[in-house]
């Protein structure tokens, strides 16, 4: 109904998380399907050109293919690489949030960047598989907008002290450990989590790695923070991710297998002229 009233009058319809409605997929699909028919209101006038439907969904077996192959595509996917991943982290918070100052204002920027890692760490883990981790987990943006927002909220309700075991404990077993369900992985989790939620973070000569190479950057604007971030290396040791150097050599030849078949599927869009 509120599709066919959005026809009528030419407005946008957005529907979120359509990957949640199995059961109402098919029917979603013979809707889209009617859509290039014109719709015409009760004063007369077609306004169907001016509708569009907007979907959003993860990545599901139940989202119609006639809908994807029809419709105009956008993705939103993890970077790859520790640099690219803060970097991206950075550049989409915002100046007033990332200066945002309580009492702890020297902590807040430092944890925030130590959370930032954190999830960039975990993220990079799954291209090793099984060696990152027993089961692949769907972490993204949200699980890390939670935490930043706990950690701001920790800081306003005790500003004389930095609650370490309730930070620990929602960002480890409730924010991000809510999608683990092997018990080595949560143990894993919450030991990377250790190294960049901990006091000793907040020193300036604290190193996120044991290479001294990565370091939360010292306190102060977004514009400051995002160039140590430009500054990391470009291929990440497997060392920092908590891995030993053995699986880096399998991992970007695997990469590329599962790339290649994908570029051979993909026709040219045109013949040059003279081959068949």
């Amino acid at each position: 109904r509120l599709i066919n009233t959005a026809r009528e009058n030419g407005d946008w319809v957005y529907l979120q998380n359509c990957h949640l409605a199995t059961s109402w997929m098919p029917e979603l699909e013979r809707i889209v399907a009617t859509l290039g028919t014109p719709v015409i209101a009760r004063d007369g006038i077609d306004r169907s050109g001016e509708f569009r439907l907007i979907l959003s969904s993860m990545p599901s077996e139940s989202f119609p293919v006639s809908i994807l192959q029809n419709g105009v595509k956008v993705t939103n996917e993890a970077p790859l690489g520790l640099k690219a991943n803060l970097a991206r982290t950075l550049a989409q918070l915002s100046e007033g949030k990332y200066e945002e100052v309580f009492s702890h204002g020297h902590a807040w920027q430092k944890l925030l960047f130590g959370l930032s890692f954190f999830h960039a760490i975990i993220q990079e883990r799954k291209k090793f598989g099984a060696l990152g981790w027993n089961i692949t987990y769907e972490f993204n943006e949200s699980d890390l907008n939670v935490s930043i927002d706990t950690l701001g909220s920790l800081l306003r309700e005790q500003p004389t002290k930095i609650a370490w075991d309730a930070l620990r404990f929602l960002t480890g077993e409730i924010h991000y450990g809510g999608r683990v369900t092997d018990d080595w992985d949560r143990r894993l989790l919450l030991a990377v989590l250790d190294r960049y939620c901990t006091p000793q973070i907040l020193a300036d000569d604290y190193a996120l790695s044991d290479s001294g190479a990565y370091r939360a950057p010292p306190p102060g604007s977004p514009q400051a923070a995002r160039p140590a971030a430009y500054r990391l290396p470009i291929t990440d040791p497997p060392a920092v991710l908590g891995l030993r150097p053995h699986p880096a050599p399998a991992v970007h030849p695997a990469g590329a297998h599962r790339r290649l078949p994908n570029l051979r599927s993909t026709p040219p869009s045109h013949t040059p002229r003279g081959r068949p």
